[in-house]
């Protein structure tokens, strides 16, 4: 019994973060987490987060975004729920996410961090679209000089 109920709370925040970030390729009613292997299936059809396969490159990247923070975030509310309380996005909008949905997951993320995970967030992105996102999202930015982290020596 309490595990079909953390499956219940694990499908409806993967779908409320999916609707957050404003997955436009399926209608997120259809899509769930499968039970027994925990892979989010498209009205029973696994998703293989393939673009061949009806989703958009950005609406791939807004699933995996949603399946991340939904199973930090179900884990965090479970008695039972085990998880590190740490994500690490490298690149997120790597599919020229809108912003309006990289808005939404920041925000997202800030709350975590807030209720005590970690998140670690790399980018290589515009440093004026960053700034417009982090605002009023508490963090702290590690500056780079240049425009890579690794460099060749």
């Amino acid at each position: 019994k309490q595990d079909k109920q953390i499956m219940a709370d694990f499908n409806q925040c993967f779908r409320n973060q999916l609707t957050r970030y404003g997955l436009v390729s399926l209608p997120v009613e259809q899509i769930s987490i499968d039970p027994n292997t925990l892979i989010p299936t498209d009205d029973g059809v696994e998703l293989r987060f393939d673009i061949t396969m009806g989703m958009s490159a950005s609406d791939t990247i807004r699933t995996k975004w949603a399946y991340y923070v939904a199973l930090m975030e179900t884990a965090r509310r479970s008695a039972t729920g085990h998880h590190a309380g740490l994500l690490v996005f490298d690149e997120p909008r790597q599919q020229e996410t809108a912003m309006s949905s990289l808005s939404a997951l920041i925000t997202e993320l800030g709350a975590a961090a807030q209720q005590g995970n970690q998140i670690l967030y790399a980018t290589s992105g515009d440093l004026a679209e960053l700034n417009i996102v982090l605002a009023g999202v508490p963090h702290e930015r590690l500056p780079v000089p240049g425009n890579h982290l690794l460099l060749p020596m």
